[in-house]
């Protein structure tokens, strides 16, 4: 039976070294919002006074750019390829938040070199001394490139929507990134929902065939309603922290800055699904196949 302790989950790990906190958004498809997730994210620990550094991930077509309406002189392809580029490479967004760039239709391709990512990976919490977290906007489908920034982080979000195919990959990723690491920890949060009782049917239902099959279950990060607000923020081109500090999607993001910053025992929705609730539960196992 798994164990959901802070210390066991690498929440708090006894092998980092002093410097930012390092939160991995990753997902098994793309198009479950992800992108949009850390952008926002970034904008809420800014404006609570958190220096914030977002590094996009998604080697060649990133837009957290467009989402911060910025353009950057260089990319982390850049940064990669020689990291004394790092300080220099960075665009500010805005009042305490940073993003590292990749490119996104340039027409230009850079081929994706592992061992030098895994290098910049290393030397990340030196580089971004001055920073309190650290966001790795991954890129969906990439597994050397998810490996590394998971191994690398402090927290992992895994990102998915309701969407049938948006759950068994995040599932199938979730199952990848354990085999690799018996250890390995992570924290799933529901996007683009209609109801509280559509996250906690596929909570239950993922930690249930997690802990059946995988024998680890992921951690309670919450959710995002469905929200108009998002998109007219995407459109603006600025933050919902700025444009709609009240609204619904606001306020969840908060709660999920507390998770990620520790300042906090919130569960999304204020709700908790216990591991050994599900795995006993005829109801949460009716409609599973292996």
């Amino acid at each position: 039976m798994s164990i959901n302790r802070l210390h066991e989950f690498g929440i708090i790990s006894d092998n980092r070294s002093s410097g930012p906190t390092v939160i991995s958004l990753v997902s098994g498809k793309g198009g479950v919002g992800k992108s949009v997730l850390a952008f926002n994210i970034g904008a809420i620990l800014a404006s609570h006074g958190e220096k914030t550094l977002i590094m996009d991930c998604d080697y060649h077509f990133g837009n957290i750019h467009i989402l911060g309406n910025v353009i950057p002189s260089q990319t982390l392809a850049n940064v990669i390829e020689d990291v004394e580029m790092f300080s220099g490479s960075l665009t500010p967004v805005c009042h305490n938040l940073d993003l590292l760039a990749s490119q996104s239709g340039t027409g230009n391709y850079h081929e994706f070199k592992s061992l030098k990512f895994r290098r910049l990976l290393e030397q990340l919490r030196g580089l971004a001394a001055d920073y309190r977290y650290v966001i790795l906007d991954t890129t969906s489908g990439h597994l050397e490139l998810i490996r590394q920034a998971t191994e690398y982080s402090d927290f992992n979000l895994i990102i998915l929507n309701p969407e049938l195919t948006s759950i068994a990959d995040a599932y199938g990723l979730f199952k990848f990134l354990v085999k690799l690491k018996k250890d390995f920890s992570a924290h799933i949060f529901l996007n683009n929902i209609e109801s509280e009782s559509d996250y906690e049917y596929v909570y239950q239902k993922f930690t249930v065939l997690a802990g059946k099959f995988i024998g680890r279950v992921p951690l309670n990060a919450g959710y995002l309603y469905s929200d108009r607000h998002v998109i007219e923020s995407i459109s603006k081109q600025r933050s919902l922290v700025e444009l709609f500090p009240d609204s619904p999607a606001v306020k969840q993001l908060s709660n999920l800055c507390r998770i990620l910053t520790g300042k906090s025992e919130f569960r999304g929705g204020d709700k908790t699904v216990k591991f050994d609730d599900n795995i006993n539960s005829i109801k949460a196992l009716a409609d599973i196949k292996e």
